[in-house]
């Protein structure tokens, strides 16, 4: 069945012709139903799956920096009464150091939006996956010296995933 759409403030200089298959503007562009729907239906899957892959991110990192800090006040990965740990915990560590990841959470949601709107949206995932690589990467091979130098570098660091996660 084929109809013709005619908006009344354009008169006939602006149409669209339509049929079950898809529709025809007067231009002579033609775009099918049934292709839209399912371009539209590939891209809400892989819309699911790179928000299903940065939620994993965002927990795999939130997990991995709660067992550091578990073998790091341990001592040689044991705990317990009279054991004194490989890297005692200051109590300013105690006190911020996850909520430290979480803070770099909020800061990254609040600017990361705004770059991608200014920079794109390629470079500005370039950019935060750039910047959890960093985080995990200082944490790892940046962390030497005093107790007190290794928990700040990891603090540092781990704000620094925050925000790129």
């Amino acid at each position: 069945a084929l109809q013709k759409d005619v908006h009344p403030a354009y008169g006939s200089g602006n149409s669209t012709a339509s049929t079950d298959e898809g529709s025809v503007t007067s231009s002579g562009s033609y775009t099918s139903s049934s292709a839209s729907s399912s371009a539209s239906d590939g891209a809400s899957g892989r819309c699911s799956f790179v928000a299903g892959c940065g939620n994993f991110s965002i927990q795999y990192n939130y997990t991995c920096a709660s067992i550091a800090t578990a073998i790091m006040v341990s001592h040689h990965g044991l705990t317990g009464n009279g054991l004194r740990p490989d890297y005692p915990q200051p109590d300013w560590a105690k006190t911020c150091l996850l909520s430290v990841v979480f803070i770099g959470s909020v800061v990254g949601m609040l600017t990361m939006g705004f770059l991608g709107d200014f920079l794109g949206i390629k470079q500005a995932l370039v950019l935060t996956n750039s910047l959890t690589m960093f985080g995990a990467m200082a944490s790892a091979l940046l962390s030497w010296g005093s107790s007190e130098t290794v928990w700040a570098v990891i603090t540092a660091s781990r704000f620094v995933l925050g925000v790129g996660v």
